[in-house]
């Protein structure tokens, strides 16, 4: 690997309304079946800027394929586009893509440039089928399936939701449009919705026991499923059995800070961490004397929250339970109001980019808590964040500007940059924080073993220092383009290593343990501020991590 000059003429889609029509650019293509080679006629062909902020409303260009499965399009603005093709009974494809679901190439189109040549495969889609049935036999009608994955968020790997179907009355469920890949299969029952979220006032009272999530083939426990592999154009079946086994229930009251019982207020129980998450949650409304009732809960950790709109304001309540196996009773929730956050935007040096398009958010550090809170920022800096639930959150800076980076952010004394912002025990001191308008940048080329340039190829800078690379925000990452080259803009100054795979799961490059085989293969740099680096990458094969 080596430094190396490149010249990379990329020219922004906002540059519209300066370019002339003999400056317009145009596009020919085909789009073929993966698993047969041949065409695909009438399929959707969408062509889209990368970066949607230069042209606020644009949403990029469309048309269509014709009987032979070719496409054509023309006036294109030059810049930087992605190009993504959808048909019926395909999973939707990109160009450059190595597969369903991984990032395509960007297509780099000049002043007056015929692009031709674009082939775009489309793989047929998956289908999962199956029937659930209750412990006697009976069909059950409203069940959740849902097809999960692991994948990374956050910078963690966590089983997530990719597809999901429901009952019908035989108990049949059909999910299509699925990728090809490896899932678990899971299904979920509440009971009854006539009896949903009623007090049992049973004359004999039933077994204390519920129906939970249950995963392919038959267990409780996600770790001991099987995955099932979906292969292209494939039908697949998973029958499961929804048992009912020994569950707990959770009563308790929800008051405000004086002790007044709050009804209508809403009681939710999400498990803490992401075993379990995306199949289970159980909810309820208190009562008019503010009380609650939670039934069927399995054992393990959770987070009880509560929320209630009081004169126009949410109150919120958090509190962790674990449920064992025996009842948990009484709880006392006391929602109070959130908290404020305010502080102030400030950029280190001189400036005259306006602040206003910057906002401010708080997304929860829990995974499945779905908690964020944001405010956009003021001419004069200021920002403030109202009614803010007692939690912990990162901070994330949408709209900063091209070649900003956030240098720090404090609140007091206290270094909130890596360590996030936690409200559970109050409001914080005005925040600080300060923004840079001198980030790094790195672009280059990514070429094969025969030194040819490679389309397609997702480039990644990890940062090196500990505290940063368990961070996700400090990570850049981008495709190559039609000719192998890559740009990655606002880059904190800093050690990093940089990589080039020919094909790699989004987010697989958090992992300490995927990284073991490869770890030497990225080129070390380090960054200060305006620095431009310039690269030649190797790529990494797609089999190097197997």
């Amino acid at each position: 690997m080596r430094h190396t000059a490149l010249l990379l003429l990329l020219v922004p889609v906002g540059l519209a309304a300066q370019t002339l029509p003999e400056d317009l650019a145009s596009l020919e293509g085909q789009v073929f079946d993966a698993a047969t080679g041949g065409t695909v006629r009438k399929a959707a062909v969408a062509l889209r800027p990368v970066d949607a902020r230069t042209t606020p409303g644009f949403n990029g260009y469309g048309t269509s394929t014709d009987d032979s499965g070719k496409f054509g399009m023309k006036d294109i603005v030059p810049g930087r586009y992605r190009l993504t093709v959808s048909h019926t009974g395909y999973v939707n494809g990109e160009y450059g893509s190595r597969g369903p679901g991984r990032p395509g190439a960007t297509l780099s189109l000049d002043r007056a440039q015929n692009l031709t040549g674009l082939a775009v495969k489309l793989t047929p889609q998956g289908v999962v089928t199956g029937r659930i049935v209750d412990r006697d036999g009976d069909p059950v009608s409203g069940a959740w399936v849902q097809l999960l994955r692991y994948r990374y968020q956050q910078g963690q790997k966590q089983l997530q939701a990719s597809d999901i179907g429901i009952t019908n009355d035989l108990g049949e469920y059909r999910i299509f449009g699925v990728a090809p890949g490896r899932y678990y299969v899971g299904a979920t029952y509440q009971r009854n919705m006539l009896l949903n979220q009623t007090v049992d006032r049973s004359a004999n009272a039933p077994p204390a026991e519920d129906y939970v999530p249950v995963y392919y083939p038959g267990t409780t426990d996600v770790s001991t499923a099987m995955d099932l592999p979906v292969t292209p154009g494939s039908q697949v079946r998973a029958d499961l059995i929804l048992d009912k086994t020994r569950t707990s229930r959770i009563t308790g009251r929800v008051v405000n800070a004086i002790g007044d019982l709050l009804p209508a207020a809403t009681v939710s129980l999400t498990p803490r961490g992401s075993a379990g998450g995306p199949l289970y949650n159980k909810s309820a409304t208190t009562g008019r004397d503010g009380t609650f009732e939670l039934r069927g809960i399995a054992p393990g950790a959770y987070y009880l929250r509560a929320f209630v709109d009081q004169a126009g304001k949410p109150h919120t309540a958090r509190t962790p339970v674990e449920v064992g196996g025996t009842d948990i009773e009484d709880l006392t929730l006391t929602a109070g109001p959130g908290v404020e956050v305010n502080g102030h935007v400030r950029i280190d040096g001189e400036s005259t980019v306006r602040l206003t398009g910057i906002r401010v958010t708080l997304p929860s550090r829990e995974p499945f808590a779905g908690v964020t809170s944001s405010a956009g920022v003021q001419e004069d800096g200021t920002f403030r964040i109202e009614q803010v639930n007692h939690d912990v959150y990162n901070l994330s800076f949408p709209g900063l500007p091209p070649g900003f980076y956030v240098k720090s952010i404090k609140s007091g004394d206290t270094d909130l940059l890596a360590a996030g912002l936690d409200l559970t025990s109050g409001a914080p001191g005005d925040l600080d924080v300060v923004l840079s308008p001198n980030a790094g940048q790195v672009t280059g080329l990514v070429q094969d073993a025969q030194s040819q340039p490679v389309a397609g190829a997702t480039v990644v800078l990890i940062p090196q220092d500990q505290e940063r690379r368990e961070q996700q925000r400090d990570y850049r990452v981008a495709t190559t383009d039609q000719a192998g080259g890559f740009n990655l803009t606002s880059v904190v100054p800093g050690d990093y290593r940089v990589y080039a795979w020919e094909d790699v799961e989004s987010g697989a490059y958090f992992d300490p343990e995927f990284m073991k085989p490869v770890e030497s293969r990225g080129e070390k740099i380090s960054l200060h501020e305006k620095d431009q680096v310039i690269l030649q990458l190797a790529v990494i094969p797609a089999d190097a991590n197997r």
